[in-house]
């Protein structure tokens, strides 16, 4: 009899309204700055692994009709600012672990590549907003990034058509060269050359590395090797790495010693530790045949 009295004062209390607002409906919460705060708390790893997790629950459960699948398209696409108009959204104490709100707050199913490269083509942008999207574009580019697919291909575009900075222009010409399309890697490349040429830092040295890469990967290895002169007289570690891994693999063990070898006497000299390959690459070279 107890229990019984007690659910139907629950349910009077209900009716009447004297139960607090937040248990009878979700409550608006501000998700943009609760996506960041989830973000912050999940490695690059992490992310990448929960992603691939909650595509594959949410594909499941569209394919039995689950109304919640809508409801996150729509939470993703505010979380992230590309919706025309905001809407109010559940709590999140309704979407489960920390972890899984961050996903459906950042994941869009079939089209979250469109969707993300139309609101990073958006020409109405503050800095500040346009500051948002491409981390948030750079974060779903390091998700997808290890499948080499159309889509990363896509979202590297719209990132370095944004940004247009040595880091948009490595993640473009990254992919452009592991899908294949050299040609493009190397327009990528030389685009972002020329304001930084004259300096000859760090930037241009890594610019030239990668296109020296390229040009060997198409077999031009006269162009790799220009490239890797240039490198060479700018100090670079790269040219000595590329150029000591090329000599192990036509078997040139003393060309391949004395460029490893290099590294590590600057190494030693400067007092900073070496690269591991570096003393991997001097090892490999020293071991009889």
């Amino acid at each position: 009899m107890g229990l019984i009295l007690t659910y139907l004062g629950s349910w009077f209390l209900l009716c009447v309204g004297l139960v607090p607002v937040d248990l009878r409906q979700p409550q608006e919460e501000p998700w943009d700055v609760l996506w960041y705060a989830l973000a912050e708390d999940l490695s690059p790893l992490e992310r990448a692994r929960l992603v691939r997790v909650w595509e594959h629950r949410l594909n499941v459960r569209a394919a039995k009709g689950d109304p919640q699948e809508a409801y996150k398209r729509q939470l993703a696409r505010n979380a992230l600012g590309l919706e025309a108009r905001p809407l109010p959204l559940p709590s999140p104490a309704h979407l489960g672990t920390r972890a899984e709100a961050w996903i459906a707050a950042r994941f869009r199913p079939e089209d979250r590549v469109q969707l993300l490269v139309h609101g990073l083509h958006d020409d109405g942008l503050t800095p500040e907003q346009a500051q948002r999207r491409l981390q948030a574009g750079f974060e779903v580019f390091l998700a997808l990034e290890g499948e080499w697919s159309a889509d990363a291909l896509l979202v590297a575009q719209a990132l370095h058509l944004r940004a247009q900075a040595p880091w948009s222009a490595f993640c473009l010409e990254g992919i452009q060269r592991r899908l294949g399309h050299l040609d493009l890697a190397l327009e990528t490349i030389d685009q972002m050359l020329g304001p930084v040429s004259a300096a000859r830092g760090p930037v241009w040295q890594s610019l030239m590395g990668r296109r020296a890469i390229v040009h060997a990967g198409a077999g031009d290895r006269d162009l790799a090797r220009a490239d890797l002169g240039r490198l060479l007289s700018s100090g670079a570690a790269d040219a000595h790495q590329i150029l000591g891994l090329e000599a192990l693999l036509d078997r040139q063990w003393q060309v391949s010693s004395a460029h490893f070898g290099v590294l590590l006497d600057s190494s030693r000299r400067s007092g900073e530790p070496h690269p591991p390959w570096a003393l991997r690459g001097y090892g490999v070279s020293l071991l009889p045949r």
